[in-house]
């Protein structure tokens, strides 16, 4: 790897360490800022409102926004990016395990935050 190439994930690596990793520091302005979106939903009544997340599609989203995604870290998300680059759109969210970006565990984690459009 090259040592552009390293100072960049370094550098990925940092920001999804303090932003995404401790939610508590960037709150949901970063995550809005990068385009994972928070829709609130009133259920059945209820005087509060539950906070879903819309789900990230893997053909269109960036580094940073699959980063932001509960599970996928900034190696993750590079790592997905870069076989979309190489391969091609994704067809489902399956192919993450197909390509081997990711494990059948880690997939079972992830995959209700993820789409393929």
């Amino acid at each position: 790897m090259s040592e552009k190439k390293t100072w960049i994930l370094l550098a990925l690596v940092i920001f999804g360490a303090v932003c995404f990793g401790g939610g508590v520091l960037c709150g949901q302005h970063v995550l809005r800022a990068t385009g994972f979106v928070y829709q609130e939903n009133a259920a059945d009544g209820e005087s509060g409102a539950e906070t879903e997340k819309a789900a990230v599609d893997l053909n269109t989203a960036s580094a940073e926004e699959l980063a932001a995604v509960p599970g996928i870290g900034a190696v993750t998300a590079e790592k997905i990016v870069a076989s979309r680059e190489a391969e091609g759109a994704f067809t489902s969210v399956a192919d993450l395990t197909a390509r081997g970006v990711v494990g059948q565990g880690k997939l079972s984690e992830i995959e209700a935050a993820l789409t393929v459009k």
